[in-house]
């Protein structure tokens, strides 16, 4: 091999030849294999210097991300000085030892799902919400931006759907749902109240808010800014009243004279001073009167009504009738779609949320209406003050066919009258006051056995004088003409007339007594109803009590048979008094079957016809 090198122009010989080919033939099969695991080895190295290195991208991401949502922002004192609020929740995130392993895992594996369907996004450059995704929503928990978006844009209808979607997730933590909470708007904040069992931590709390002031001389405040020359005499007289003495030597004689609750007599003038809780109620039975005014409503809103009244229903040993007549001021004020934003801002829909939960009739009703008038969108009546959404109070995609309308009696009330039947009834009409219940068969029955009908209750006054008389001029008040006009008037608002009606009441109690047998009022009444019965073909079911109510020390029969029975439709008398004769004793009572029977066949989608409007009611 030597002389080759040395000699190369010299020919070569044939074995020469050979020995040179076979060396080199075993030199590159060498090489070969040795290129090979070169190769290898250099994979190797690619694939564990990629995972090293997405691990560790992997990691810091992680990192950066727990560091982000641990930072706490030390600036608060600038963002007071912006008037802008930072919420912190009551209610802590859930730990991982209550969720359990399986939950845990599903939540790794739906944010590992999450971040696949936003690469296919990016890979083919189109948006999110446009790639087919193989399970729903609540199944692969999006992120809350992406169902927003889709809440917040659209025609109606899917932007509806979208929303009882979002309403439907509960396996969100905390700052997804204050990322929602803060980035709605009012209309879709308002609509997602609306629905059944949704999530409280949707809707941000109320800010806190400096309380520098007594809340009743707050209260007192916004009274001395009302003005009074155009509103109820009353009103007035009242508001002159609670104003006269602004110190706590103001006796209770100052509100002796007039009153709403009818504890004090006229004439009674006992030297005890008014506590503060007393000059609380009166003040917002006061702002009560002026929140039916339209006039009224943004002025009391400017004046800070809205703060004030969250103040006293989160005070302790706050009585129920004075939390009542609060939610009824804001559900005065949602009738002004211009407040709809202020109310929302204010904190107000996290705290209707809680009362249309809270498994407590009156709560719950006067929630609904409030809700249901600033729902712009699903809804397109309004509901005055005494008229109360009973079924449904939540959104719901049926189309109501009718109304059931029922309209309690003498010291009535719209949720009292229609409770359960009491076994051991024994209230006096002269003043007594019904045990504290907590359901009301309209609402619980009829919402459920026929659900494709709107159910409302009204409530009005049905004292002779809430006033006494001390205010001449509520006498006219007093009339029953002028309290049903102002029914009517009521329930025209709400939409009432434009579908079939059933009315479901409960007598008249004392007054109709008071109208004698030969009356010709109450002739006249019966000469009218009757003909109308015949002329439309209304169908009439009519009962009677036949055992005597206590009244006090005394029994006796309100109603007797013959006054009971109109001489029109059905007649059937019960064994029970006069105030158990609108309260069956379960949903099996005949009292209830016939009523739904009625109910059901005057409703019925295929009989369903036009009251002939409004005007006609």
């Amino acid at each position: 091999m030597t002389s080759i090198l040395r000699n190369v122009r010299e020919p070569l010989r044939p074995g020469a030849m050979f020995c040179c080919c076979s060396f080199r033939k075993i030199c590159t099969q060498e090489q070969i294999r040795t290129g090979n695991q070169k190769k290898r080895s250099r994979k190797c190295i690619a694939v564990a210097g990629a995972l090293l290195t997405g691990g560790c991208l992997y990691v810091t991401y992680e990192a950066l991300s727990l560091r982000i949502g641990l930072t706490v922002h030390t600036n608060a004192v600038d963002s007071e000085k912006l008037k802008s609020y930072v919420y912190v929740y009551r209610e802590p995130a859930l730990p991982l030892a209550r969720s359990g392993l399986t939950d845990l895992l599903k939540w790794h594996l739906q944010r590992l799902a999450h971040r696949l369907h936003e690469a296919s996004a990016w890979l083919l450059q189109r948006p999110v919400e446009e790639v087919l995704v193989p399970t729903s929503h609540r199944e692969l928990n999006l992120s809350p931006w992406i169902l927003l978006k889709r809440c917040m844009s659209g025609e109606a209808t899917q932007r509806q759907k979208a929303i009882l979607e979002l309403s439907a997730i509960h396996n969100w933590d905390a700052a997804q749902y204050r990322s929602v909470a803060q980035a709605c708007d009012p209309a879709t904040t308002i609509i997602l109240a609306r629905c059944k069992d949704v999530d409280r931590r949707f809707f941000l709390p109320p800010p806190r808010q400096q309380r520098d002031t007594r809340l009743d001389e707050s209260l007192q405040a916004v009274l001395l800014n009302l003005p009074t020359g155009d509103v109820d005499p009353c009103v007035s007289r009242l508001t002159s009243l609670v104003l006269s003495d602004s110190s706590q030597t103001r006796t209770r004689s100052e509100a002796a004279h007039w009153t709403f609750v009818g504890e004090i007599l006229p004439g009674q003038r006992p030297s005890t001073p008014v506590s503060e809780d007393q000059v609380e109620s009166i003040c917002v039975k006061v702002i009560l009167q002026h929140s039916k005014l339209p006039r009224r409503c943004e002025q009391l809103v400017h004046l800070g009504v809205l703060d004030l009244l969250l103040r006293l229903i989160e005070q302790d040993g706050v009585g129920p009738q004075l939390q009542h007549n609060a939610l009824r001021v804001v559900g005065n004020l949602a009738m002004q779609p211009h407040l709809h934003s202020t109310i929302v801002q204010s904190g107000w829909v996290r705290v209707l949320v809680e009362r249309l939960q809270s498994g407590r009739v009156i709560d719950e009703a006067l929630a609904a209406r409030a809700l249901a008038n600033m729902d712009r969108e699903t809804v397109r009546e309004h509901y005055p003050d005494g008229v109360y959404l009973l079924h449904p109070q939540q959104i719901t995609t049926l189309n109501t066919t009718g109304d059931v309308l029922f309209v309690h009696g003498l010291l009535g009330a719209a949720f009292k009258t229609w409770r359960l039947r009491d076994p051991e009834a024994s209230v006096h009409l002269s003043g007594g006051k019904y045990r504290d219940v907590s359901q009301c068969w309209p609402k619980s029955w009829l919402g459920e056995d026929c659900p494709e009908n709107r159910v409302l209750s009204v409530e009005y006054d049905t004292r002779l004088s809430d006033w006494f008389l001390e205010c001449p001029a509520d006498s006219c008040k007093r009339s029953l003409a002028y309290r049903s006009r102002e029914m009517l008037a009521k329930l025209q608002v709400a939409g009432v007339g434009e579908k079939p009606i059933v009315w479901v009441t409960h007598s008249l109690g004392a007054e109709i007594a008071e109208l004698r047998r030969d009356s010709a009022m109450l002739q006249e009444l019966h000469k009218r109803f009757t003909e109308l019965v015949r002329r439309h073909g209304i169908k009439v079911l009519s009962f009677g009590e036949t055992q005597p109510t206590t009244l006090g020390m005394l029994r006796t029969l309100i109603v007797s048979t013959e006054s009971a029975d109109p001489g029109v439709g059905e007649f059937e008398t019960v064994p029970v008094d006069h105030l158990n004769v609108c309260k069956p004793e379960g949903r099996h009572s005949p009292i209830y079957q016939r009523t739904l029977e009625l109910i059901c066949t005057s409703l019925a989608p295929q009989q369903a016809t036009p009251s002939g409007g409004p005007d006609q009611l």
